[in-house]
């Protein structure tokens, strides 16, 4: 809750900064779902940690300039971000990056984003001016895109309800455009995209997809999250609070964590996790093998749930 305050507070220092310099500007993903808790129920439920702002794609590099001069820093190596989609994170004393984007992914072109987000943009209020976000459709397609569907975290809770607290809404959702993008190259595998909807839609506890018209493939979502509950009763850490450096330094969190992920890559067809970039070649095999077993224990698990 304190983090999320903070979050909003940064929002409201970079929605003045903008309107101070009369930049058109759309808030994105968690910025953007916090803005719109009156019109989407919960869709704010998860934490957010950063502010995402979409400009024109000529504003946004004097923008940033501008933000810098008035007390941000980058938060990391600038050069990492040449040619990304957004560029390089910026911080105040509040401590929460900002990011100023010039798309929405790098499949984007700047031109056409801009023109998708900011076409159909809702105007909202805030004590430091007006500022817009994103309407039902590009919500519910921004948070597809972002989940990134290859990732075993894309199929847990926290991902999936950004689109089901927004397709549960009575919000008008264009799916005709959904289909057409989803038929396009914008996203790297159609189908598993589809499985990912699918599970988003299992969210919303209707049996039908709920106004898609496109035929979405079965995925055993209860499954999984019971395949997770069982990993957490038995695999314990002793009381501890579960975080990233836990799970770096922690043998059993790092257990879990690869039991939870070869499940979920099982379920959709994906192959085993890859081993850490730069990884030796002991160290690559190592990770195949250990990739391997827990895929074994999740068919096992599976067999013995379904005699």
């Amino acid at each position: 809750m304190a983090n999320n305050l903070r979050v909003d507070a940064q929002s409201d220092t970079v929605v003045r900064l903008l309107n101070s310099g009369a930049v058109p500007h759309v808030l994105l993903k968690g910025a953007a779902r916090r803005r719109a808790a009156d019109t989407y129920p919960y869709v704010d439920a998860r934490a957010t940690t950063d502010v995402d702002v979409l400009l024109p794609a000529d504003l946004a590099r004097p923008t940033w300039h501008r933000m810098r001069a008035a007390g941000f820093t980058a938060a990391c190596d600038v050069a990492r971000y040449d040619g990304h989609f957004h560029l390089p994170p910026i911080a105040n004393a509040w401590g929460v990056r900002v990011e100023l984007h010039t798309s929405t992914s790098l499949e984007v072109q700047p031109v056409e984003a801009w023109r998708r987000i900011s076409d159909t943009a809702r105007v909202v209020q805030r004590p430091d001016g007006p500022t817009r976000i994103p309407a039902a459709t590009e919500l519910f397609w921004h948070a597809l895109v972002h989940a990134a569907v290859s990732w075993p975290d894309a199929f847990r809770i926290r991902y999936l309800q950004d689109a089901a607290a927004v397709w549960a809404s009575c919000e008008h959702i264009d799916w005709a455009e959904v289909a057409n993008r989803l038929k396009s190259s914008e996203l790297g595998d159609a189908e598993l995209a589809k499985r990912w909807l699918s599970a988003a839609a299992w969210i919303l506890g209707v049996p039908e997809t709920n106004g898609c018209p496109v035929e979405l493939p079965f995925v055993d979502l209860p499954r999984l999250l019971r395949w997770r509950l069982f990993l957490f009763r038995r695999l314990q850490l002793g009381g501890a609070t579960e975080s990233r450096s836990i799970w770096r330094r922690n043998p059993t969190s790092r257990a879990r964590r690869l039991l939870i992920d070869e499940g979920t890559r099982t379920e959709l067809g994906l192959p085993l996790t890859p081993p850490p970039r730069g990884a030796t070649q002991l160290r690559r095999a190592a990770r195949r093998v250990l990739a391997g077993a827990a895929r074994v224990c999740y068919r096992a698990w599976r067999t013995f749930q379904q005699a």
